[in-house]
């Protein structure tokens, strides 16, 4: 929800950030080279595709995971803080 609202087709212009997880291309290229992938940035509009590429990133707690995932930086405190609220709203039990 923090990302993209639960957007599957949200383009964030000014990263250049696709679909409901928001990956970047650097985040891709990355992850293509480490899993042997060849996923294009349109690829991650299917909201499959960008869950495996997210969950690739996903080890530790929560807060850690936020901030790996946002990169660093002022915005990475107010984008946990978003983050937070919405933890708020789901039963953590579940995940």
């Amino acid at each position: 929800m923090v990302e993209s609202g639960g957007d599957r087709w949200a383009y964030n212009k000014r990263e250049h950030a696709v679909g409901i997880a928001q990956v970047r291309m650097i985040r891709l290229r990355d992850y293509n080279r480490r899993a042997g992938k060849s996923y294009q940035l349109s690829d991650m509009y299917d909201p499959y595709k960008a869950k495996i590429v997210f969950m690739y990133y996903c080890s530790g707690d929560y807060e850690r995971i936020a901030k790996s995932w946002n990169g660093s930086g002022k915005k990475t405190i107010k984008y946990w803080n978003n983050i937070k609220k919405q933890l708020k709203y789901l039963d953590i039990s579940k995940l």
